[in-house]
């Protein structure tokens, strides 16, 4: 028994061994964010994983501007590596992003196919991350933290055009009906930095406007102007499909 004991945990410990010495590799990589070129991650030869690019076409799922003239550039890996004589297989979402063509962000996590959570790996300079999330508190009227702005960008969150009907059923997002007593929660979704959920929740306090007649405060129509001027792209459903397109004409 002793004997099965020590062989089981040699082998869990080549296991964990095999993950880190990928995932130690990639951030490696990752962590000369300056010069990151997805044709040259591409082509690069790691040791101890390979990856596939997750795109019907091209290398990115897609390309978006946000807040403060920032370019959000998404891709879709399938990361393999050896683990105890056989493959192991993570999906991972990587975004890229730049402002005026130089890019100061990178973050991976496990991306909505991925059937395990796991905290975002991010890597950037410090100083411009804090002026985008100061930029950004000070606008939205937010106190948010760089923890929680890496959380947020990494929330595979889905935007549906069902949310913003006129059906006579209530609509709701992420198990929030569309009702006066969660307006403090619409209200945080704009806050975020995540576009898919900020414009949930543009549309939820536009329906409450609409449908309950909600007086909306001078903050609430900033925002609301603000986000549909800026158009993101945004991660949708469309039927079986889940595809980035744009909420407003």
């Amino acid at each position: 028994m002793h004997k099965i004991l020590l062989i089981l945990f040699f082998l869990f410990g080549i296991q964990i061994y095999s993950q880190e010495n990928a995932f130690i590799e990639l951030d490696t990589y990752l962590s000369d964010y300056k010069n990151f070129d997805f044709k040259k991650f591409k082509n690069h030869e790691f040791e101890n994983l390979t990856f596939e690019v997750n795109t019907i076409e091209g290398d990115s799922v897609a390309q978006r501007e946000i807040d403060w003239k920032i370019t959000e550039t998404i891709y879709a890996l399938e990361v393999s590596y050896r683990q105890d004589n056989s493959f192991k297989y993570k999906f991972l979402a990587l975004r890229t992003f730049a402002q005026n063509g130089d890019i100061f962000l990178i973050i991976y996590h496990n991306d909505m196919f991925d059937g395990e959570d796991s905290n975002p790996k991010y890597f950037g300079r410090d100083e411009k991350i804090n002026s985008i999330l100061k930029a950004h508190n000070d606008f939205y009227k937010s106190n948010l933290t760089v923890k929680e702005m890496i959380n947020q960008i990494s929330e595979d969150e889905l935007y549906s055009c069902d949310e913003n009907n006129s059906s006579e059923k209530i609509p709701s997002h992420n198990g929030y009906e569309f009702i006066k007593s969660n307006i403090d929660e619409f209200r945080n979704w704009t806050q975020s930095f995540n576009p898919e959920l900020q414009t949930s929740g543009i549309h939820a306090l536009e329906y409450l406007q609409k449908k309950n007649n909600v007086k909306l405060i001078e903050q609430d129509k900033k925002i609301i102007k603000h986000i549909k001027t800026r158009n993101s792209l945004l991660n949708s459903c469309s039927g079986c499909l889940i595809i980035y397109r744009k909420a407003f004409d």
